[in-house]
């Protein structure tokens, strides 16, 4: 359990990545949000709780040590219950709120119908080449 968490942990700190390069130019807000989305009730949720926990562990050390260039980062969680019908309503929940990134969906049902809501998002950070390829991947097979 403990090299489980400890790499939901590195993988959590790894997502940070392109906050700490984009932060300055990106973000003119006095926080960055970050969403998680994903299964965080039900029988799923077994996976979805530790990865939220994770977030909270890293976003309190990264608060406590000043931030992420001197940005507080805020986390806004949203429960999918891994449903491909609830995902969107979360997804543009999340960009309503001004999330500037998201680490999920977890579930590949989940996935799909959001990745056009992410891309789309004037407020978000996001990493285009990935949702380009996946978009060209399956619409090629």
């Amino acid at each position: 359990m403990a090299k489980f968490f400890a790499a939901i942990l590195t993988i959590v700190s790894i997502s940070f990545a392109p906050i700490l390069i984009k932060a300055n130019e990106c973000f003119a807000d006095d926080t960055i949000k970050l969403g998680v989305a994903g299964a965080l009730s039900g029988e799923i949720g077994k996976f979805g709780i530790p990865i939220l926990r994770a977030a909270e562990l890293v976003v309190k050390e990264k608060n406590a040590n000043g931030g992420v260039l001197g940005k507080k980062i805020e986390l806004i969680a949203k429960d999918d219950k891994c449903k491909k019908e609830l995902a969107p309503k979360i997804a543009k929940k999340l960009v309503s709120e001004g999330i500037h990134m998201v680490m999920g969906h977890m579930c590949t049902a989940a996935t799909w119908p959001v990745l056009d809501i992410y891309k789309n998002a004037k407020n978000m950070e996001t990493i285009k080449s990935f949702f380009n390829k996946v978009k060209n991947n399956v619409s090629q097979n």
